[in-house]
């Protein structure tokens, strides 16, 4: 159960071993295990003033599980005053003795700085070969266009399909739009994953939830950003219809499932059921923060951003996809003692 917010927990019967009485008279009570229920209740609440710091609950007086029985249900409350600050309510639920463990902050470090050592080298040597790649695509230009089968011949992987990697999507509004709220996310989870291990956001129920909002608010900026500047790159030129599909696409599926959520709750008179008030603010943080700031970072992105600025030319002309070469598999069986069954070609 929750009293202000603070978890508390008990046991509300278990099996003990006790003495029943015989079927047939004069014989000795057999013990056995037996159902027993708490009937009583103990509430212990320290205060500080009035605010309500600690809480704690006790099981007591079990009594058996007889069936045909009624059992009184009571409960009683103890109320005990306290200096704690009210900031520290949570303490006792995250176990901090944990961390007070000695860190091996040496060991940590070294081993951080090793793997920052190896992906630096593992960059490097990448961004070097394709550097490479891209400049030997570009500067052999139509002719390794028209030699297909050459290429075909030398190249494998990506290097195959260089010409067509960045070739514009068919639906490129949307995919913009997908673009530009997939950078937002990121920044956002970032975001709220730091504001979480700096910022005390367990004190009061909600913190967590109104923090992402406001830094998904803010990071919309981002979102129209990135998805006028990758709409720009591949020759959009309906920047408008883009910034609309970057402000209305995410928000608008994730507000339509929080209302059907909402509704279900309502009807089922639950208490997770938020306030007609909270879904119009949500709405207005909308209008009013996000979406200007998509239209604010749609406009930065098509003015940054070149169109056809890639690190590799596109080919004219698309290139063919080869037939899937199919596999005639045939089932088999081994040996009538082991089932095993083999896929030939």
């Amino acid at each position: 159960m929750y009293i202000d917010e603070l978890p508390m927990w008990g046991m509300l019967g278990e099996y003990m071993m006790a003495e029943l009485p015989s079927v047939k008279a004069g014989d000795s009570p057999v013990v056995r295990e037996q159902g027993f229920l708490y009937t009583h209740t103990e509430f212990s609440i320290s205060y500080n003033r009035n605010q309500i710091i600690e809480v704690n609950l006790t099981s007591e007086n079990p009594r058996p599980i007889i069936a045909g029985t009624v059992a009184p249900l009571t409960f009683s409350v103890k109320w005990v005053p306290t200096s704690k600050p009210f900031a520290t309510r949570f303490d006792r639920y995250l176990d901090f003795d944990f961390f007070e463990h000695q860190i091996h902050w040496f060991s940590l470090f070294n081993s951080f700085m090793m793997v920052i050592f190896l992906c630096g080298l593992v960059a490097l040597i990448l961004m070097r070969t394709l550097k490479n790649d891209y400049a030997r695509y570009t500067s052999e230009g139509d002719a390794m266009e028209l030699d297909l089968d050459r290429v075909v011949d030398t190249d494998s992987g990506w290097k195959q399909v260089h010409g067509d990697v960045f070739r514009a999507p068919h639906y490129l509004l949307f995919y913009s739009a997908l673009i530009g709220t997939g950078w937002q996310l990121i920044i956002l989870g970032f975001c709220v994953i730091t504001l979480t291990l700096f910022a005390t956001l367990y004190d009061e129920r909600g913190s967590a939830m109104t923090a992402f909002l406001v830094c998904y608010s803010l990071t919309s900026l981002i979102a129209g950003y990135a998805g006028a500047s990758f709409y720009k790159q591949n020759g959009g030129t309906e920047w408008k219809k883009c910034m609309l599909a970057t402000a209305v696409l995410y928000p608008s599926i994730c507000f339509g499932i929080a209302f059907l959520l909402n509704f279900i709750a309502v009807y089922y008179k639950s208490l997770a059921a938020f306030a007609p008030s909270t879904m119009l603010l949500m709405l207005c943080i909308w209008l009013c923060v996000s979406c200007p700031l998509v239209l604010l970072g749609t406009i930065m992105g098509r003015s940054t951003s070149a169109q056809g600025d890639f690190p590799c030319r596109i080919n004219a002309l698309k290139r063919p996809i080869p037939e899937a070469k199919w596999s005639n598999p045939t089932l088999q069986m081994r040996s009538p003692d082991s089932a095993c069954f083999v896929l030939r070609k």
